[in-house]
């Protein structure tokens, strides 16, 4: 796995999977995991800025998905910016697609919801220092979701499954 293209790895408690159940996931093949400060969310044209959080995680799939996790308020409510890994413009930038939104409440028994969405997210290499993660998709309906992390330019951590 290419350990530019995911940061690094972190508990978020029950909102995302634990490394050990992250395993039995068909096709994950790593997880990272950046700190840093949400500077904005917003998911179908919903504001969720002030409740997000400071940590971003990133799943990695075998067939070249990939996605942005990001924990929304205390009650484990997670959003993630899925689609498939791009090109490269330079040695230190990465572009992805973003064809789905997922939202999980985290409620047992209520399934995940993904909506279909046409956009991209791009980043820079964490390793030079304090760098932003910028998503943004529009649904069919028109509706905006739009991701803006910043990190605090921290060392990425891994978790190769």
């Amino acid at each position: 796995m290419n350990r530019y293209l995911a940061f690094g790895v972190a508990a978020i408690g029950l909102a995302l999977p634990s490394v050990s159940s992250a395993q039995d996931i068909p096709g994950l093949i790593g997880m990272a995991s950046l700190t840093g400060t949400c500077d904005r969310l917003i998911a179908a044209g919903d504001d969720f800025s002030a409740h997000c959080s400071g940590m971003i995680m990133q799943s990695i799939y075998d067939t070249g998905r990939t996605g942005f996790t990001l924990v929304i308020g205390d009650k484990g409510t997670i959003v993630t910016f899925s689609g498939m890994e791009g090109k490269k413009p330079d040695p230190d930038s990465q572009l992805q697609s973003v064809d789905k939104v997922i939202l999980n409440l985290g409620i047992d028994g209520v399934p995940p919801t993904a909506t279909e969405t046409d956009g991209s997210c791009s980043y820079r290499n964490p390793y030079n220092g304090p760098m932003t993660i910028g998503c943004h998709a529009m649904d069919a309906e028109g509706k905006s979701y739009l991701l803006q992390f910043t990190t605090d330019g921290s060392d990425p951590e891994f978790a190769d499954l």
